[in-house]
């Protein structure tokens, strides 16, 4: 994590814990989350399947 750029981490993290590719990452809106639910709420652009992703501890806290 050191070599990528400040902006990129929490993408990056997010793609980690998540395994979601940068493009529907990069598409979420705060209307996605879901956070009394613990939530992440996505429709992924290769198979346009709906999906509810877990909103982890790890996902919350600062690295």
């Amino acid at each position: 994590m050191d070599a990528c750029p400040p902006e990129w981490k929490g993408m990056v993290y997010a793609g980690l814990y998540t395994g979601q590719r940068l493009g529907d990452l990069s598409a979420l809106t705060w209307r996605s989350i879901d956070l009394e639910n613990r939530t992440i709420a996505i429709v992924t652009k290769k198979t346009g399947r709906p999906l509810t992703l877990p909103i982890n501890d790890d996902e919350t806290d600062d690295p």
